[in-house]
């Protein structure tokens, strides 16, 4: 161990593949495990980062592989993350573009937005597209305002034929704290949210925050323009009716949104 503490601190490509070759190496144990744990501790840097995608593309040994997205996970870098983006994009082998949606999926680092931000307003993908189906879950995991913003336009922006369920329950989902002005400025077709089913979507995650202020928007909200969000305000109304106003519930996409 203490070896393997020496090329962490050494910090190099190679002294991550020969940390690699010794887990190889090492019969399936505690300290196995441990070997693994110290590999995970190198950041997804410059030469470290072009060899540690290699390794996520070929390895076979699953310790290896577990350190491996295990770094790539904790250690997010907004290079790491395009890099995996590419390597995605680029790869015929599903293996290995599932090894990289999952990786995404995981990802809760806060300094990774921005990237993240950008694989979900990519067009040119659907949001049933594996990768942005990853982002968008990622993203979910990432409380900030921002985030939450950033989810309500991709589904603002969504096109009238794509499969929005899985956002629209993460949106629907949202409960935290600083993100309640962004859903209720939402809801009321603020934040330069227009579409119908954004501002549903909205609605929804309103339940999350139950409380006299809320009652007060949903019954602005019953008179509105949209039939939709009319509906929408309506039956969280009706839900709230059976609920304290202490107690939160599930969401789901409404009849007709």
């Amino acid at each position: 161990m203490r070896y393997a503490k020496s090329l962490l601190q050494t910090g190099s490509a190679e002294a991550l593949l020969e940390l690699h070759r010794l887990i190889r190496e090492q019969p399936e144990g505690k300290a196995k495990s441990q070997l693994g744990d110290v590999a995970a501790q190198w950041v997804p840097e410059g030469e470290v980062l072009s060899t540690v995608l290699d390794v996520l593309a070929n390895e076979t040994d699953q310790e290896v592989l577990r350190s491996v997205k295990a770094m790539l996970c904790e250690r997010v870098t907004q290079q790491s993350l395009e890099a995996m983006g590419a390597l995605h994009d680029q790869s015929d082998r599903p293996a290995v573009r599932e090894r990289i949606e999952a990786i995404v999926r995981g990802i809760t680092d806060r300094d990774a937005y921005d990237t993240l931000a950008d694989i979900i307003a990519d067009r040119r993908f659907p949001l049933t597209d594996p990768l942005t189906a990853a982002a968008v879950d990622s993203m979910s995991q990432i409380d900030t305002p921002a985030a939450v913003n950033r989810l309500l336009q991709r589904l603002n922006e969504a096109a009238p034929d794509e499969h929005i369920e899985r956002l629209f329950q993460v949106l629907a989902a949202v409960n935290q704290p600083d993100a309640r002005r962004s859903i209720e400025l939402a809801a009321q077709g603020m934040k330069e949210i227009e579409s119908p089913i954004a501002r549903v979507a909205a609605v929804c995650a309103m339940r999350n925050y139950l409380d006299e202020r809320t009652l007060s928007l949903w019954l602005t909200l019953v008179t509105d323009q949209s039939v939709a969000v009319q509906t929408a305000a309506q039956q969280c109304l009706v839900w709230a009716s059976t609920r304290t106003l202490a107690e939160s519930g599930p969401t789901s996409v409404p009849d007709g949104g």
